[in-house]
């Protein structure tokens, strides 16, 4: 699985775009890499894009991710998935209910549209579109 992204310290951002299979352990990876990245602690509202990953894999997986969020990551903020298809909708769900159980504040969306919304983001569709198009890897 590739994993890409963008810290936009000035809008306190995080943006991540994920491809390919679902590899936990590329997950892992790429965490460590954002979390030891200098900007990270500006960090208030992440927006990730699972358009074009197989998440198939993550859905037995769901509970030792939400325990990987919380021990590795030990920061609260708004994060937004973006998700398409039935399957990788009902896993954004039962996620979303393991980290609510946590405390943490997640939600999963359909639109790049809706995700700007829910972040309160000032940029437009295309703009976010850019920067997807545009990540660090």
């Amino acid at each position: 699985m590739k994993i890409r992204y963008k810290i936009i310290k000035d809008k306190k951002l995080l943006i991540l775009k994920f491809e390919g299979a679902w590899s936990i352990d590329d997950y892992k990876i790429s965490l460590k890499k954002v979390i030891q990245n200098a900007d990270y602690e500006s960090v208030h509202k992440v927006l990730s894009d699972f358009r074009n990953v197989s998440v198939e894999e993550a859905l037995s997986q769901l509970k030792e991710l939400a325990e990987i969020r919380e021990k590795t990551i030990q920061k609260k903020y708004q994060h937004v998935r973006v998700v398409n298809g039935p399957l990788s909708t009902v896993i954004a769900l039962l996620y979303r209910e393991e980290l609510t159980k946590r405390g943490y504040l997640d939600e999963y969306c359909s639109t790049l549209e809706h995700a700007i919304k829910l972040l309160g983001l000032k940029e437009n569709v295309s703009e976010i579109e850019e920067l997807l198009n545009n990540l660090d890897t």
